[in-house]
């Protein structure tokens, strides 16, 4: 009995630990297999993303580049820079990435990395030549499509290279789940099993147990009756065989309920896990279907549609964009249907292109043509990739897009660049057009005949401020500046100034500008406008308002001009409480000149005093013909003392003028009258009054004289000498 006990104990026993051994070893693989899953789960996760990060970080290069290149400024090169790091790290990244790459994938990110450093060659191109000074060479390649292409590959191959992987992602993503879904079977499984290898050790237990222990109590309750213990059967020697059991059985029991509650806690720990890496997933894949719609928008937007070539069977297979621009049936079309509907002037050169791809063996090609369809004529452009096995074509993949409306916009706007390059160069010498930079004010452009306009050339290599490149008069080049500001602003549509410059040979010149804001491709600010050489016009304009101005044979200020400067001066005199004081003078007998030796002399006479008398006042004194021979000088800040000294001189002046026309010598003299600003005076035309009073008074006493108003010999006492004139 004893030994059967044992081998039924240790039999059990062995099933148990067993079963715990095969449960752990199970959990142990099935984990290993989660890990294995997610790890490549997570792989293909990150090529995703380091894919679709490197479209962002060449537009950031690509950014940068253009900041440069508009601006000059190499604070525009630490973004470029940093781009170009990064960019660097994506393809090394994506490279340490290739280890499960299927042999398209792998050819597919080396033609990425390939576009990707040309697009950076391109770049690193640019900022050179900007650099080296050559910014038109610059421009020129800004402006090619070249770049444009190299992106549009570029995005190309990286929706290629991210569709595949979605694919892979959706396959392993089913795997995981089928591995969770197994390793739940096997654990609930063993679980099932230890749970009847337990049953039958207690079922054996009680049958083996149950006797012994019985015979036990009965030999306990006849020891208590009696007090004497009575001698134990040969079966109740397994009393303490079944005291061991029981021991051992409830340390198997204790470390049984251990097991199970760690394994329930891993059982948890393993559902939490998995719940949190479904929401994982289901987060994933609702942000990849989010993109994957918002790609199908974009090439919705941009009418573009995806299609595939079969080279054995010929079936051009295309969805429903496709469809539409080529006009096939749905499902699937032959080849040739492509034939039938591409222009005739186009057959050629698209064949050409094909046939060049092909000899080359290229795995990009892409064109545009024009089709013939019910829609009318269209032009399309054409993105292929061309996959090789075996060094032999076997699939053409693409896009496919309708690009009618860029190609007729880029004639349109080839045709009006012409016409504007033609207009600009029959403009001739009197006009330039420009292009600035609204915050630097560096040329962008400027056409030809710079050098002759303004004395100076503005179209060198070096762009240069036109506000510092010429020698501008009068607070012209920050009037310019406030003009840049007003359109940055956009205060103003329009902006028409008129500016005068030295020039280095033909002296002073002046120019209108009308100036507007623009933007150019990337939306980045410009002003351009229009430069006129006004200067033939604003010489005749002064001498039209010099002559309005000015008497015709004296070349002094005429009547109007005199008493405008009067009114002026007086005005001011008042306001400030200065002195002012008015000269009248009248040559004497000047008829007698007229009639005895004719007008002509009596010109030269006139000509001669009114010489005379500009050379006896100051710079600031006015001089004017008011009429016949009589003249008026304004004297600003002249006292009654400082008056009659000035009027002293000139009359001694022309007393001792001698004119000489003919053979004969002819004399001549002035009567002069002054008159002072004083309070009592209150207009212009009294005080012009008060001279003339004067001047009669030197007349009448004999001429060749100076009469002041306020003397004895003017009619009146003195008024005002004591000092300047009050105010108001």
């Amino acid at each position: 009995m004893r030994v059967s006990i044992k081998k039924a104990v240790v039999t059990l026993w062995a099933l148990v630990v067993a079963g715990q051994s095969l449960l752990a070893l199970t959990l142990v693989s099935v984990n290993r297999e989660q890990r294995l899953s997610r790890e490549r789960v997570t792989l293909t996760h990150e090529r995703i993303t380091r894919a679709t990060a490197l479209i962002g970080h060449l537009k950031d290069l690509e950014t940068g580049q253009r900041g440069f290149l508009l601006t000059g400024r190499d604070y525009y090169l630490e973004p470029y820079s940093a781009a170009l790091q990064v960019i660097r790290q994506d393809l090394d990244q994506l490279a340490a990435l290739i280890e499960d790459f299927s042999l398209t994938q792998a050819l597919r990110l080396r033609r990425i990395a390939e576009l990707s450093e040309q697009k950076i060659a391109e770049l690193d191109e640019t900022i050179d030549l900007v650099q080296a000074g050559d910014q038109a060479a610059a421009l020129a390649i800004v402006n090619s499509d070249r770049g444009k292409l190299i992106m549009d590959r570029i995005r190309d191959q990286t929706r290629y290279l991210i569709a595949w992987e979605r694919a892979r992602l959706r396959e392993r993503d089913a795997q995981l789940a089928a591995v969770e879904q197994r390793a739940l079977l096997l654990a609930l499984g063993l679980m099932a099993l230890n749970a009847a290898l337990i049953g039958a050790f207690l079922l054996l237990m009680s049958r083996v147990v149950a006797g012994p222990i019985t015979e036990l109590e009965r030999a306990m309750q006849r020891f208590r009756q009696t007090g004497q213990a009575a001698r134990p059967k040969p079966a109740v020697h397994g009393i303490t065989e079944v005291q061991a059991l029981t021991t051992s059985f409830y340390a198997m029991c204790v470390t049984i309920g251990e097991q199970a509650s760690g394994l329930v806690r891993a059982n948890r720990s393993l559902e939490a896990t998995v719940a949190d890496r479904t929401r994982d997933l289901a987060k994933r894949n609702s942000d990849l279907a989010q993109r994957s719609q918002q790609l199908q928008q974009t090439l919705a937007d941009t009418d573009a549609g995806i299609w595939s070539l079969d080279i054995p069977t010929s079936q051009v297979h295309g969805d429903a964009t496709t469809q539409r621009l080529i006009g096939m049936a749905a499902g699937a079309e032959h080849l040739e249907h492509w034939r039938t509907i591409v222009h005739p002037d186009d057959q050629k050169e698209l064949e050409s292109a094909v046939q060049q791809a092909l000899i080359s063996q290229a795995s990009l090609l892409t064109t545009a043509f024009r089709v013939v369809s019910d829609r009318g004529v269209r032009t399309l452009k054409l993105d292929a990739h061309l996959l090789h096995g075996d060094g032999m074509l076997t699939q053409v993949q693409g896009l496919i897009q309708d690009i009618t409306d860029y190609a007729l916009s880029r004639e349109r706007l080839l045709r009006a660049r012409e016409r504007y390059q033609r207009l600009i160069e029959n403009l001739g010498g009197q006009y330039l057009v420009f292009s600035e930079e609204p915050e630097s004010g560096r040329l962008l452009y400027v056409s030809a005949g710079s050098e002759s306009f303004f004395g100076c050339s503005l179209g060198s290599a070096d762009p240069v401020d036109l506000t510092e490149a010429v020698d501008w008069r009068s607070g012209a080049a920050e009037q310019m500046r406030q003009v840049r500001r007003t359109l940055l602003e956009e205060s103003a549509s329009e902006e028409t100034h008129e500016y005068a410059f030295a020039h280095p040979d033909s002296g002073e010149r002046f120019v209108r500008v009308t100036s507007h804001l623009s933007r150019d491709d990337q939306a980045f600010p410009l002003i351009e406008g229009v430069i006129e050489d006004i200067t033939s016009s604003k010489q005749e304009a002064q001498a039209l308002q010099y002559v309005a101005r000015h008497d015709g044979l004296t070349d002094l200020f005429n009547r109007a001009a005199i008493s405008a400067l009067l009114e002026q001066e007086f005005a001011r005199a008042r306001r400030y409480g200065r002195y002012l004081a008015l000269l009248m003078l009248d040559l004497d007998h000047f008829k007698r000149i007229n009639d005895g030796h004719g007008h002509p002399v009596g010109d030269a006479v006139l000509i001669r005093f009114a010489r005379e008398v500009l050379r006896s006042i100051r710079a600031t004194d006015q001089a004017g013909r008011y009429g016949g021979e009589e003249f008026l000088v304004l004297l600003p800040e002249a006292g009654p003392g400082e008056a009659e000294r000035f009027a002293e001189r000139i009359r001694a002046a022309i007393e001792a003028m001698v004119v000489r026309p003919e053979a004969e010598a002819i004399r001549v003299t002035v009567s002069v009258g002054y008159s002072v600003l004083s309070a009592s005076v209150r207009s212009p035309e009294e005080l012009l009054s008060q001279a003339d009073q004067a001047l009669y008074s030197a007349k009448a006493t004999g001429r060749n004289r100076v009469c002041g108003w306020g003397t004895r010999s003017a009619g009146g006492a003195r008024g005002g000498d004591g000092g300047p004139p009050l105010s108001g």
